[in-house]
């Protein structure tokens, strides 16, 4: 009886294929719809995180706009920690706080990293707004990038 299960399974390679994803692997197929959705999600997310630190440099001269650039990352960052522990589940405050180490701790180690800018940092402002134009460049090109790279699952 088993064999005969068997013999009908493989004998038609997309029964076959639908029954080991779902029975053996747990995966159930994605509809097309649900990837371009996913996709767009995560291009605006993106954006939109690598923008935030970079909108307090377009009105505001350099010092305070980066005082105001990691105080507004931190509060978002906090929210972003709080918004999943609250929807998912553990401590907000922890998971806020958590959420908001590890980001300025990456953001931390670029800041801290002089040797990539000539004088210690003194630069024109035209230099500024040549970088700010790079920065902004290479946001959008990673937030296309990281939409690209959806997993399926």
């Amino acid at each position: 009886m088993l064999e005969q299960v068997v013999d009908i399974i493989t004998a038609n390679r997309n029964q076959w294929l639908a029954t080991m994803m779902d029975e053996e692997l747990h995966l159930q197929p994605v509809e097309t719809p649900d990837i371009v959705r996913s996709a767009f999600v995560i291009f605006v997310a993106t954006l939109v995180g690598h923008l935030i630190p970079l909108v307090p440099f377009i009105w505001m001269p350099r010092t305070p706009a980066l005082v105001v650039a990691i105080v507004l990352s931190a509060l978002i960052l906090f929210g972003v920690g709080f918004y999943s522990a609250v929807t998912l589940v553990g401590s907000w405050w922890r998971s806020g706080v958590r959420m908001m180490a590890i980001g300025l701790g990456a953001g931390r180690r670029r800041l801290s990293d002089r040797s990539s800018v000539p004088d210690g940092g003194r630069v024109s402002r035209a230099a500024q707004q040549g970088r700010y134009r790079q920065a902004l460049r290479a946001t959008v090109h990673s937030a296309i990038w990281v939409s690209i790279d959806v997993p399926t699952t």
